[in-house]
C-alpha cells in the first residue's frame, strides 16, 4: 500500500511550482505595473503624485490614506484609474501586512499603469507581508482514521486542483 506523506519534500515542490508560477505572473504584467518590495528607500517617494494604502482592516468606503485605509485592492484599483490619466507623478498602492482574499480574479491592465514616463507601484509597506490569495481556507480538521493518518474536515463544498497544507 503507497502512503503519500505531506513532508518538508512535497511543501519544498510546491513552494517552487508557486513561485516559478508568481514569476511568470510577474513578468506578464512588468509593462504594466512596476511591483516593488523591500525598502522603503527603493524610490524616492518625493515626486509621487499620489499614495493609497490597503489594509485587511480598512474599508472601501475610506480615503485610502495611512489613517483610513481602502480594505480591498480592487478599491484602491478604482483610485489609480482616476488619477493615472493625468499623471504629474508616480502612483503607489501600499499593502500593509495581512490577508488579502479575493473573490474573483484581479485584472490589470493598460488602464492601471502609468504614463507619460511615471509609474504605477504596487508594493508591500516597509517590514510587512501582505499576502494576496485567492485560495479558499478549511477549517474544522480532525483525525478521520489515525492508522492511515487520514484528515477530514467537514462541509468541504468546493471543488478544487491544489490543497496547500
Amino acid at each position: 500500500m503507497k502512503k503519500y506523506v505531506f513532508g518538508a519534500e512535497f511543501l519544498r515542490r510546491v513552494a517552487c511550482a508557486s513561485t516559478r508560477k508568481a514569476l511568470l505572473v510577474a513578468m506578464m504584467f512588468s509593462p504594466v505595473v512596476t511591483l516593488a518590495q523591500g525598502e522603503s528607500n527603493q524610490y524616492d517617494e518625493t515626486y509621487n503624485q499620489a499614495t493609497f494604502y490597503v489594509a485587511p482592516s480598512g474599508s472601501d468606503t475610506n480615503e485610502g490614506s495611512f489613517e483610513a485605509p481602502f480594505k480591498t485592492l480592487a478599491r484602491a484599483q478604482k483610485e489609480v484609474r482616476k488619477v493615472n490619466e493625468t499623471m504629474t507623478g508616480d502612483v503607489v498602492v501600499c499593502l500593509r501586512g495581512g490577508t488579502y482574499q479575493l473573490a474573483s480574479t484581479l485584472t490589470l491592465n493598460n488602464l492601471d499603469g502609468g504614463k507619460s514616463g511615471h509609474y504605477v507601484r504596487y508594493r508591500n509597506y516597509p517590514e510587512e507581508s501582505p499576502l494576496v490569495t485567492g485560495g479558499i481556507p478549511i477549517e474544522g480538521w480532525t483525525l478521520h482514521d489515525a492508522e492511515n493518518n487520514i484528515w477530514a474536515a467537514p462541509n468541504v463544498e468546493a471543488r478544487f486542483r491544489q490543497l496547500y497544507v
